[in-house]
């Protein structure tokens, strides 16, 4: 059996977007040219702190979606926030190869927005870092902001006026480092598409 990664848009069928937490529900499909699938009765998760939708089935684990509504418009403008586990291995500031499947997808919201300055933010949690490469997390936060922004430059053929690059370090947590959930959504690179 062939299995594909289908991109959501976070709505029910009434054009609800639900808000985060756990659903059973049935997934239904249909393509360009009229045909027509359902799913069994399965559990989804959603939680729009981090960028990743998972489905699991009584079966098995199905992979991670990335949907299409991982950000928000805010008084900052349009801000997509990535996991940084989805981008990077850890202590790495090396885009990993499954990173790009992401930032293309971000790519589309991105052309949406044609005249919009783009800020690119690299956060880490509290645990100190001290490498050869990287001698603290703004460090590496900042080489994790500029290789996003590389992403897009070099590879997706975005125009390099759009952009700034800046790491933060430890120095804007969006959750307490005191718990191992609060670290990972601290970990995470925001793209931020200016009002």
């Amino acid at each position: 059996m062939r299995t594909q990664n289908i991109i959501w848009n976070g709505k029910n069928d009434r054009g609800n977007t639900l808000p985060d937490g756990v659903y059973k529900v049935v997934l239904s499909v249909r393509d360009e040219v009229g045909n027509k699938g359902k799913s069994s009765l399965i559990q989804i998760k959603i939680d729009t702190s981090r960028p990743i939708v998972t489905v699991v089935t009584e079966e098995e684990p199905m992979q991670a979606l990335v949907p299409l509504r991982p950000f928000s418009e805010t008084e900052r403008g349009v801000v997509i926030s990535l996991a940084a586990e989805v981008l990077f291995d850890i202590g790495k500031g090396v885009l990993k190869s499954g990173a790009k499947d992401a930032l293309s997808k971000v790519a589309h919201i991105m052309r949406r927005y044609p005249d919009r300055k783009i800020s690119i933010e690299g956060h880490t949690d509290n645990i100190p870092i001290r490498t050869p490469e990287f001698p603290s997390n703004q460090a590496l936060s900042e080489e994790r902001a500029k290789s996003v922004l590389r992403y897009f430059v070099d590879k997706l053929n975005f125009s390099p006026v759009r952009f700034t690059a800046k790491g933060f370090g430890e120095t804007k947590p969006v959750a307490p480092d005191a718990t191992e959930e609060g670290r990972k959504k601290n970990r995470r690179v925001e793209i931020i598409l200016s009002k």
